[in-house]
């Protein structure tokens, strides 16, 4: 009687996880519809670029990477070096004074105490540099002078 109930649990228990295989499948199927339409979008998108009506997805991205400019306006500063903390960004939010602290090296010619910047820049959950006790660390992208 005991091997019948934990045979009927373990049929009851395959049968339950045959299900949720066969609706994993239907899931993806909407997931894989996506992508089938993705390469007919993609093999769409060289007959339109051949055409020169629509540039690809990658030409605006290049082309917005090199020729973007920041939407904050800020100030670079070097007012925390004597903490061991080297460049920072200071700008103002909703009447706030915000300090950003570069995850990489401004490039030299940015790296300019009180050179007004435009940029933008997306916050990092990391740990703040020795040194660092104000401000977040943070990826600025889109640097231009100001």
């Amino acid at each position: 009687m005991k091997k019948y109930i934990v045979l009927l649990l373990v049929t009851a228990m395959a049968a339950t996880a045959c299900k949720s295989k066969k609706n994993a499948p239907t899931a993806s199927s909407a997931s894989t519809s996506t992508p089938s339409t993705a390469p007919a979008a993609s093999s769409s998108s060289p007959s339109s670029s051949s055409s020169s009506t629509t540039p690809s997805s990658s030409e605006t991205g290049a082309a917005s990477m090199t020729a973007a400019t920041g939407n904050t306006t800020g100030k670079v500063s070097h007012k925390y070096r004597a903490s061991g903390c080297s460049t920072v960004i200071v700008f103002m939010k909703d009447g706030t004074e915000m300090t950003l602290i570069p995850k990489d090296k401004l490039a030299s010619e940015y790296d300019v105490d009180g050179l007004e910047i435009a940029f933008n820049y997306h916050p990092l959950k990391m740990p703040n540099p020795a040194g660092c006790t104000v401000g977040m660390p943070a990826e600025i992208t889109d640097l231009s002078k100001k």
